[in-house]
């Protein structure tokens, strides 16, 4: 794979179960440099956040990444990561699109409130720490399934992006991409991970339902992220209320 960063180390797959689950094999062998990028045909079983399947769509319509990057900050951090990642794939794909490309918190991308992407995190610790990132971007087609929440980037790519909508262009685009990222938030911390991301997430006039864990439902809007990745959300009497787990819901315009 030409484009990829030459950083990487790049393990192709036929048929898995999960990349997810290949890429934690891989590390728990002891097989992988500092940063390594999975691309697979076809997985059985992809996951998304909380152990919930992922769709990914007919071969060639949707694009699966699973990079693996060696962890030199301490484990608190970790959370973080799902922010570096939305912002690396950000940034790759924003100048390419006709309209704005919105971060849902914790991992989510959005066109016109309708999901086109998102991102997964796992942690490895064998001989070190390893973080395994999963993204999953709807390239040219939406499964029927999900044709009134999801959006698949081909409906907004711009006829003169410097690059082609190619499921091995996009892969190298935004690995590269993360990687540049990842490497900035080690060596210089969260502060502009999430100043980027709180620019380019939900506006604060927009009206959120938000679901916690404990089964409460929450009206409110959008105030940013906390320093270490936490939502808030001002209610709709101006008190602000922190979360660090639950459910984001917006509704497709």
């Amino acid at each position: 794979m030409q484009l990829l960063s030459s950083e990487f180390q790049y393990i192709a797959l036929e048929r898995v179960s999960s990349t997810m689950d290949s890429a934690a094999a891989l590390v728990s062998k002891g097989m992988m440099g500092d940063y390594g990028a999975l691309h697979a045909q076809h997985q059985e079983n992809p996951r998304g956040r909380q152990g919930r399947m992922w769709n990914s769509g007919l071969p060639g319509k949707g694009l699966a990444v699973t990079l693996i990057f060696k962890l030199s900050v301490p484990l608190n951090h970790v959370g973080e990561l799902a922010f570096v990642a939305a912002v690396g794939l950000h940034q790759a794909l924003q100048p390419c699109l006709t309209q704005p490309l919105v971060l849902k918190w914790p991992n989510d991308l959005l066109i016109n409130s309708r999901k086109v992407g998102g991102v997964l995190i796992e942690v490895t610790e064998c001989n070190g720490c390893w973080a395994t990132i999963g993204i999953g971007l709807n390239m040219l087609k939406v499964p029927n399934e999900l044709q009134e929440s999801a959006e698949c980037l081909g409906a907004h790519w711009k006829k003169d992006c410097q690059y082609d909508l190619d499921e091995e262009i996009l892969f190298a685009v935004v690995s590269n991409s993360i990687l540049e990222c990842f490497k900035k938030w080690q060596a210089e911390g969260f502060r502009h991970v999430k100043d980027y991301w709180e620019r380019h997430t939900l506006k604060s006039t927009e009206m959120l339902h938000f679901h916690a864990p404990s089964g409460e439902a929450v009206k409110g809007f959008m105030e940013g992220i906390t320093d270490q990745g936490a939502l808030i959300i001002r209610g709709t009497s101006g008190e602000k209320q922190i979360f660090n787990a639950g459910d984001l819901i917006v509704t497709p315009k």
